[in-house]
């Protein structure tokens, strides 16, 4: 899976070309995500923890989510790769597990967002606006060309070339 984040000028004009090119609208979403690392100058692609709690949700998850990213870049997009996603069902035991198993990372960076996720053939389009940022799109598709193709059709304005983490730490 390769997926890639671009800044769009306006979610309302987004969504509706994807419903345009056959997208459907599987459900809306808010979550708050606090990041962690072992070093506040630490390259967030690298290497990051990441608490995300949803307020509000369609999948079937619990209301805390832990997970550990290691990120790399290509020409297009980026692959991601997940070593380790635990759920948890209130905030104090997630914090109590990552106080036990990461005693030398500490919080960077936390941020809120909603957002809209669509189907559009194989391919899994998140469209957000996240609080104190910019309007943008996560597109996770099974190539480089079908990534290439929907973030031309949908008029993204720039592509990011750093996980959003290290963006968001970057801007506080």
């Amino acid at each position: 899976m390769i997926e890639a984040r671009g800044i769009i000028k306006n979610i309302k004009e987004t969504r509706k070309k994807i419903e345009e090119l056959g997208g459907k609208l599987l459900g809306n979403y808010k979550f708050k995500d606090v990041v962690f690392s072992e070093d506040e100058n630490h390259e967030l692609s690298k290497d990051f923890l990441r608490l995300r709690s949803y307020s509000k949700t369609n999948w079937p998850t619990k209301d805390f989510v832990l997970v550990r990213k290691k990120t790399e870049f290509g020409k297009v997009g980026k692959r991601s790769n997940k070593i380790l996603k635990k759920e948890f069902d209130d905030e104090k035991s997630s914090i109590e597990y990552i106080k036990k198993n990461f005693p030398g990372f500490k919080k960077i960076v936390e941020y809120s967002r909603e957002g809209w996720q669509y189907q559009l053939g194989k391919n899994r389009i998140f469209i957000e606006n996240i609080k104190e940022y910019k309007p943008s799109i996560e597109i996770e598709s099974e190539n480089e060309k079908e990534l290439k193709r929907i973030l031309n059709e949908v008029n993204v304005l720039e592509v990011l070339k750093e996980p959003l983490p290290e963006v968001m730490r970057k801007l506080k």
